[in-house]
């Protein structure tokens, strides 16, 4: 019999051979959106914070996108689904929570409102977005919606049934950026901030991607010098 499996193998993919259910990573994975003329460095001192609460570099995830592909109200965010689907399949997870900025906000609404979002997001936060009528996946998806009175770039205002966060003194920026934005963040996905052990490990990590101004496409032959 043991013969005739590594047979049957041979015409099969490995996975399915494989009899050992993938086990989820510990925490659900978020992936974060930037806004227009920006990229996933946006979020760089906000994964540092979750990573600070007990999250792993496994476990969080930016999705760069070309915010100048029809620069006014689009962008191309073609290839997400594919991307969260490759998330889901590397953290043993079956749905992810997303998160997005400005114009990343209206991407991740709009993309959590079609079936496969619905399908696919466990929750949602929208930071310095618009109003909307409902929540996320029309109106079926736990959303924290964050925004300020003194934001000049977007007017923000409620999302309705949804948890809503007002500041007033954080400009359109902050909102992505702000330690309090994050505590917000950080309680709305995990219950509460004493919900964590904070991650010990203190190795020096470097990464990074070199991509075109806006249009996050990755440079051809491009190279990084690092010095220390």
């Amino acid at each position: 019999m043991k013969h005739l499996k590594t047979i049957i193998c041979l015409f099969l993919t490995i996975t399915s051979c494989d009899t050992k259910p993938q086990m989820p990573t510990a925490k659900r994975p978020i992936i974060f959106l930037h806004g227009s003329l920006a990229a996933g460095d946006t979020y760089s001192v906000q994964l540092e914070r979750f990573k600070a609460m007990g999250y792993q570099e496994n476990e969080l995830y930016l999705f760069d996108w070309n915010s100048l592909a029809g620069f006014i109200g689009g962008g191309d965010i073609s290839g997400l689904d594919t991307f969260i689907d490759q998330v889901k399949k590397e953290t043993g997870w079956a749905k992810i929570d997303l998160v997005g900025h400005s114009a990343g906000s209206f991407q991740v609404y709009n993309f959590s409102n079609t079936a496969y979002g619905i399908q696919n997001i466990n929750k949602v936060i929208l930071l310095a977005g618009r109003a909307q009528t409902q929540r996320a996946g029309n109106g079926t998806i736990s959303t924290l919606n964050i925004y300020s009175t003194a934001d000049l770039i977007v007017p923000g205002g409620t999302v309705v049934e949804a948890e809503n966060q007002r500041f007033t003194t954080l400009d359109h920026y902050e909102v992505a950026t702000s330690l309090a934005t994050f505590n917000a963040m950080f309680s709305f996905l995990n219950g509460s901030l004493n919900s964590s052990t904070p991650n010990t490990d203190n190795k020096i990590k470097i990464s990074g991607k070199v991509l075109r101004f806006a249009e996050n496409t990755p440079e051809a032959d491009a190279q990084i010098h690092v010095f220390t």
